[in-house]
């Protein structure tokens, strides 16, 4: 059987692009979660927080970064652990066959992507998207899951004991 493989560029020491996304959520969880921001108040903490999330603000006030920095950002340590789960159980598969750069590039675009399909639908349904915020990895799971299931459409995928078709 032919091994499925498009391009392969993981030439920096075994290194993978899905552990450093991982080790990046975990990192931003803890800064986050150890007040870094107490110096300026706990009033601002979540302000600062706001500054990082998702929402309509982004486009009104041009805060582009708005649209990468939400996938780094964890309510709490379930939630991260949940994400970093399923970002290791499908992201490792679509870096084995893409490669670290080409997943990398996969895994941005479709957080842009959930970034924009949520401000348009929000506006299409005609929800005040300046105060729902979205955090965390879940747009990129669901995007992830579906590259995945693009990729091998008769596989049962088996995660928390339930089988995923």
């Amino acid at each position: 059987m032919q091994k499925m493989q498009f391009y392969n560029n993981n030439n920096y020491n075994n290194v993978s692009v899905v552990s450093i996304l991982i080790l990046l959520n975990v990192v931003v969880y803890c800064l986050f979660q150890a007040n870094i921001f107490n110096f300026i108040g706990d009033s601002h903490y979540y302000y600062i927080k706001e500054l990082f999330c998702m929402n309509g603000d982004a486009l009104v006030k041009s805060q582009i970064w708005r649209f990468i920095t939400y996938m780094f950002l964890h309510e709490n340590i379930k939630h991260l652990i949940i994400n970093i789960i399923l970002i290791y159980c499908f992201g490792s598969i679509i870096e084995k066959i893409f490669g670290g750069i080409y997943f990398l590039i996969i895994y941005i675009f479709i957080g842009l992507f959930a970034s924009i399909l949520y401000i348009i639908s929000m506006k299409l349904l005609d929800i005040n998207i300046y105060y729902i915020n979205i955090i965390g990895s879940g747009p990129l799971i669901y995007g992830m899951i579906s590259v995945s299931g693009l990729l091998f459409p008769n596989k049962q995928v088996f995660i928390f004991f339930k089988i995923i078709v």
